[in-house]
């Protein structure tokens, strides 16, 4: 077990070890105070603001509090070692795009800002995209599919493998999360197969929800062995271990659910788009937050 230590605050005219190792430990989310980031003795920085996001640390919680720890890799690794911490995954969060004058539809690559996973969470289970979620199931309901894509454009989306600045392009990863989007259509029970899935021992889902579509699943899903293969990432490791989990999640859906995965998903910078899900299910470890 680790040892519990007492915080103390930190000194601002002081960077210790743990700003080091981060570069930049100050968010950028202009409501959290320099006064409300702490550090423990093991200098490990900590927060309870529920916005918190460093792209230049791990961040990790610990289950049965409410704090957000920021620290480097070794240590997050160290703490997912013990069953009461729980790595809380970055993404790169893109503007909602649009139709150009000439009826191309586009989505933004550029702009980014970083979130955390309670703050996806928390834009999934809002109201703020209610209104364009029910229209865009309007619009496949009655089968105007032209309408449907146009307002999907306009949904905010996050890169769903970790954050990249400054364009949505492989070779801008800034900071993996390993994470994977688990995308799944036309099933015949969608609810069904998102129970069974959320269960599944095999996969660690952090959220997941049926799709706008109302025949399909989206979930996201943490991998800590990814986490654990190398101390540092290029891009095209990156980008090559992702293409590898694409074959093997392929292979594990078709044997144990007879289904297919949208292959798309191995691209490390491909868009999650968000959506309003009043029913998301939310992995237990994160429930004091949520």
């Amino acid at each position: 077990m680790i040892e519990k230590k007492e915080p103390r605050d930190i000194n601002p005219g002081q960077k210790n070890e743990a700003f080091r190792k981060c570069e930049d430990t100050k968010p950028s989310h202009s409501k959290i105070l320099f006064s409300e980031i702490k550090t423990d003795q093991e200098n490990i920085v900590f927060t309870q603001f529920k916005g918190y996001t460093n792209d230049s640390c791990h961040l990790y919680i610990q289950t049965t509090g409410r704090q957000i720890y920021a620290t480097d890799l070794n240590t997050a690794r160290e703490r997912l070692g013990v069953s009461s911490f729980a790595y809380l995954p970055q993404f790169s969060r893109f503007p909602g795009g649009g139709v150009k004058d000439d009826g191309v539809i586009y989505h933004n690559v550029t702009s980014p800002t970083t979130v955390n996973l309670f703050q996806v969470i928390d834009e999934m289970r809002g109201q703020k995209l209610r209104a364009m979620t029910e229209r865009i199931n309007h619009y496949r309901r009655i089968g105007d599919n032209a309408l449907k894509n146009e307002l999907k454009a306009k949904l905010p989306y996050i890169t769903h493998t970790g954050t990249f600045d400054p364009r949505r392009k492989i070779e801008c990863l800034r900071h993996p999360s390993f994470t994977y989007q688990l995308d799944i259509d036309k099933v015949a029970d969608p609810q069904g197969l998102l129970a069974k899935i959320v269960k599944d021992e095999q996969l660690d889902v952090l959220f997941g929800s049926v799709s706008t579509s109302g025949n399909g699943v989206k979930c996201l899903l943490f991998f800590k062995d990814i986490m654990f293969k190398r101390d540092q990432w290029t891009p095209e490791e990156y980008r090559d271990i992702y293409h590898q989990l694409t074959d093997v999640l392929g292979e594990y859906f078709q044997q144990k659910y007879g289904i297919t995965i949208d292959s798309q998903m191995k691209s490390i910078c491909q868009p999650f788009f968000l959506f309003h899900s009043s029913t998301l299910f939310v992995n237990p470890k994160y429930s004091k937050w949520i």
